[in-house]
């Protein structure tokens, strides 16, 4: 048998829940849809952070870091557990190059996790993304 200690957290709970979607829904909804804009976000990426270095490694995070801008454009569903949103990661594997798509999400979970971990990685990836985030204002593809 319930108490009345028990029905007001059940509402209290109703309550967060309700709020909690809310605001979930306002969370994932993506900055960008139109997946045609990939190509030129990846040479704005290209110019904003300078980097052209040829070794392994500085590439591989280069594409690690294009990868997580992206899925915060497109897809911010994706860091709450839910799948990418259809037809980034082909769009993705084709601007990148890759021999299959299975690598784009191998990707994407590895700088997920490097950007819980490491600092430098999280400031690198936000400074590029707030100038593309300010280009693509001052180009009117996202809104203020």
């Amino acid at each position: 048998m319930a108490n009345l200690k028990n029905i007001l957290e059940l509402k209290m709970i109703r309550v967060d829940k309700e709020r909690l979607a809310e605001s979930e829904a306002e969370l994932i909804k993506p900055a960008l849809t139109d997946l045609s804009l990939i190509p030129m976000l990846y040479n704005w990426f290209v110019e904003i952070s300078g980097k052209t270095e040829t070794m392994t490694h500085e590439k591989v995070l280069q594409r690690k870091k294009f990868l997580f801008i992206l899925l915060c454009l497109y897809s911010p569903r994706y860091f709450a557990g839910y799948r990418m949103c259809d037809g980034l990661r082909d769009a993705m594997f084709k601007v990148m190059d890759y021999k299959s798509p299975s690598c784009i999400s191998d990707m994407c979970r590895d700088i997920t996790d490097m950007c819980d971990y490491y600092k430098s990685v999280r400031r690198g990836i936000s400074h590029i993304y707030d100038m593309m985030l300010e280009r693509l204002r001052d180009g009117r593809y996202i809104a203020d």
